[in-house]
């Protein structure tokens, strides 16, 4: 039986990095991050090749680890921007009311 993550589990572990903000750089790499946004950046674009590679090589495994670090950078950067991860969920669920090609589309309009 496979174990489904829920919203609730991802915020759970949204709070939990959330509270290593507080602590000095020295003792926590996300704190350390907070401190330091542009190797927060850097991490970022990196996970995000790393994910773009092992799709490209269907690396099922590979995939799933660069995948979790993507995802916990990403967090981290919603913690530096003080974004809610509610307000991330409301705006996926506002698109499930829409196709992507739609989505995409109004996005242009709304950008001019």
């Amino acid at each position: 039986m496979v174990n489904h993550i829920s919203n609730r589990e991802l915020e759970e572990l949204f709070e939990f990095i959330k509270t290593k903000k507080n602590v000095g750089a020295k003792d926590s790499y996300t704190s350390y991050l907070l401190q330091n946004p542009e190797k927060l950046v850097e991490k970022i674009n990196e996970e995000s090749f790393e994910v773009i590679i092992e799709v490209l090589k269907k690396n099922k495994k590979k995939l799933v680890k660069e995948s979790a670090d993507l995802i916990y950078h990403l967090l981290v950067a919603w913690i530096y921007n003080e974004i809610d991860a509610q307000e991330v969920w409301k705006e996926l669920e506002k698109r499930k009311i829409q196709s992507g090609f739609q989505e995409k589309s109004n996005r242009k309009k709304n950008d001019l």
